[in-house]
């Protein structure tokens, strides 16, 4: 379960030898750090979209240069890793390197039992000439949770969750509004 705002406002406060943001504006994070680094936004760089309500892949190029001295997440993190003494591979990988790697070799627990089958055929070459390019699904409906494959012990939308309540966190989810929120027990009503 996401910590909530408390829990993240304590942990700011908390003794900590210095507190560093990577971000592209000011939030509630930005408040609480000793150091804000600018990220570029997707405007900025390149990077791999996944479907969001669709169902195509997508390749999305920097449109214009990094503003000022906002640097990509990837740069961040390969040059962090760098001057700290890593020297694993994937430190080395530029961002066309990361987008074949996770193009041919998609992990991720999150979705269900054989999705690889849907990425057949699509490479970063192929999205660059197309700009997006269809999950392979198959013919019918798209139903990629009908049958369960959720990364849950059962395989199932969990609306209350043992394996959770056994780690002593509540099994059901909540939802807590931030301060900033309408919805918060301090908002003013605005109406």
């Amino acid at each position: 379960m996401a910590p909530n705002h408390n829990d993240v406002v304590r942990g700011f406060n908390a003794q900590r030898p210095v507190t560093v943001v990577h971000e592209q504006f000011f939030t509630d994070t930005t408040t609480y750090a000793d150091v804000v680094l600018p990220a570029t936004t997707f405007l900025e760089h390149k990077d791999l979209n996944k479907a969001y309500g669709h169902t195509y892949l997508q390749i999305s190029n920097q449109a214009i240069e990094a503003l000022g001295e906002s640097r990509p997440n990837t740069h961040m993190f390969r040059d962090l890793a760098q001057r700290m003494g890593f020297t694993d591979d994937c430190f080395q990988q530029t961002t066309d390197d990361i987008i074949d790697a996770t193009l041919t070799r998609p992990e991720n627990p999150q979705m269900p039992k054989g999705w690889e089958k849907w990425m057949e055929g699509i490479t970063r070459d192929r999205l660059e000439k197309e700009g997006h390019v269809r999950l392979k699904l198959g013919d019918g409906p798209f139903l990629p949770f009908a049958k369960g494959g959720f990364a849950t012990a059962s395989g199932k939308a969990e609306l209350y969750s043992a394996s959770l309540a056994a780690q002593g966190m509540d099994g059901v989810v909540s939802f807590v509004p931030s301060e900033e929120s309408r919805l918060s027990a301090g908002a003013k009503n605005s109406r």
